[in-house]
């Protein structure tokens, strides 16, 4: 709620708990902080981010309610993002919250079903020398280098990049005709 808080005031929006309450539980999906509570929702769980389905038409409801208040003149995409940013944890390098904060997955945890980030990163610090991406999960989700490999692979794809014997003689054989076959 703090980064929510000081961002809007930033942007000239003084914003009270209470109003701010309100629309973070509509972006939920809940339609008041009382349904919230009551469902004792924590924001306590730092990955907590990667479960919410946001409720953009609930989050304009729960605001469109409220009397007096400044977050009737924010976009609702603007509000979303604040909202979405202050759900999200911190860099673990840098301390700075980011809307497009990268997940790292603990290599020795990490399934093919999912994974429980142990830590978040912004993009300037996702590109430093401590991170990289398995080539085979793609880029949306980080590792530290020390948990890939030197084909930059994690431990579920440890060994794709590597061919066996039988797919080495099957390149062998097809680069060989193509040789063979070219004009």
């Amino acid at each position: 709620m703090d980064y929510s808080r000081t961002t809007l005031h930033r942007n000239g929006f003084n914003v009270g708990p209470a109003h701010l309450h309100e629309a973070v539980a509509g972006y939920l999906g809940y339609q008041s902080k009382v349904a919230l509570n009551a469902d004792y929702f924590s924001s306590d769980d730092p990955n907590i981010i990667l479960s919410i389905k946001p409720n953009m038409e609930q989050m304009t409801n729960n605001i469109s309610r409220q009397k007096e208040s400044p977050l009737k003149q924010v976009a609702p995409s603007l509000m979303a993002g604040i909202i979405r940013t202050g759900l999200t944890p911190a860099c673990a390098c840098c301390g700075e919250k980011n809307p497009h904060m990268t997940p790292v997955a603990d290599a020795e945890h990490a399934s093919i079903d999912g994974y429980d980030p142990v830590e978040w990163v912004c993009p300037k610090c996702s590109t430093n020398e401590e991170y990289g991406h398995c080539h085979y999960c793609g880029d949306e989700l980080r590792y530290r280098l020390s948990h890939l490999n030197e084909n930059c692979e994690c431990s579920i794809h440890a060994g794709e990049s590597s061919m066996d014997p039988e797919e080495a003689e099957d390149w062998e054989s097809y680069i060989e005709n193509r040789m063979n076959n070219a004009d």
